[in-house]
């Protein structure tokens, strides 16, 4: 079996890859070569500040 963080790390790679991949081809590679050089994905992935914020016009966030 493995870690809880691993698969969720892989899982977190593959959802960023096909969203990569949706937006350009190339995206998708740099983000491969990335992945490929021991780099991690970033704490807090594309598109959830945004979610986040939809409702909230007002709020501030500071991500530290």
């Amino acid at each position: 079996m493995q870690p809880l963080s691993f698969a969720l790390s892989c899982m977190l790679k593959e959802t960023m890859l096909k969203k990569a991949a949706e937006k350009s081809p190339e995206e998708a590679a740099d983000l491969r070569k990335t992945f490929r050089a021991g780099l991690e994905p970033p704490s807090i992935p594309d598109g959830i500040v945004d979610f986040l914020l939809q409702n909230s016009s007002t709020a501030k966030v500071n991500i530290i």
